[in-house]
């Protein structure tokens, strides 16, 4: 090394320059770049673009959220539609959903005339204040101001009804214009058609 004071070359080591008395200092190291680490770097993955590696040699690694598994729930929930409307279905047509319900004499057809309930009742004299329950299959009559009253059961196909009581059958029509449903009685040995309306 040289002295810096007169240049004169100097064996290290040598604390004073033998030339002209100078002080040598010292030689340092040089200094190293100071590492320094990131903790969000270091658990989000940005240390993998450092170049001094990831702290502790922890791993790093980038975090993907969880796909939700929706199509589980998507077909869970078209499972459950499907079933619904599959009940409502059969219950409005196996089952006799779309007929329940109380119905009121209303008009009566016989020898190709009709008349209203009042007319036929001015004709015959009598009062035919009649009503016709559905549930379900369960058909009940009843007739008050004649003293009667009674059951039967009532099977569907399609719009047609059978009225089936103990040995008597009598046929019908369901009217879905008219909320109505008729039935084919022997009234005087001629047949005429009741209408029962909602």
């Amino acid at each position: 090394m040289n002295c810096p004071s007169c240049g004169a070359d100097v064996p290290e080591g040598i604390v004073f320059c033998s030339t002209c008395g100078a002080q040598i200092p010292l030689s340092q190291p040089q200094p190293q770049p100071q590492q320094t680490y990131n903790v969000n770097d270091a658990l989000f993955g940005g240390a993998q673009n450092s170049s001094y590696g990831s702290p502790y040699g922890a791993s790093t690694s980038t975090i993907t959220p969880a796909k939700k598994n929706t199509g589980g729930v998507v077909a869970a929930i078209i499972a459950i539609v499907v079933i619904a409307v599959a009940v409502i279905t059969v219950g409005f047509f196996v089952l006799g959903w779309r007929y329940n319900g109380t119905y009121k004499f209303s008009k009566v057809e016989i020898l190709g005339m009709s008349y209203t309930v009042d007319q036929f009742n001015q004709e015959t004299g009598q009062n035919y204040d009649m009503t016709l329950t559905l549930s379900f299959g369960k058909a009940t009559i009843k007739a008050d101001a004649l003293g009667y009253g009674g059951t039967a059961r009532a099977s569907f196909k399609g719009n047609k009804v059978t009225f089936k009581d103990g040995s008597d059958t009598f046929e019908g029509e369901y009217i879905p214009s008219e909320k109505a449903i008729t039935m084919v009685i022997p009234y005087n040995g001629i047949n005429c058609t009741l209408y029962f309306q909602k």
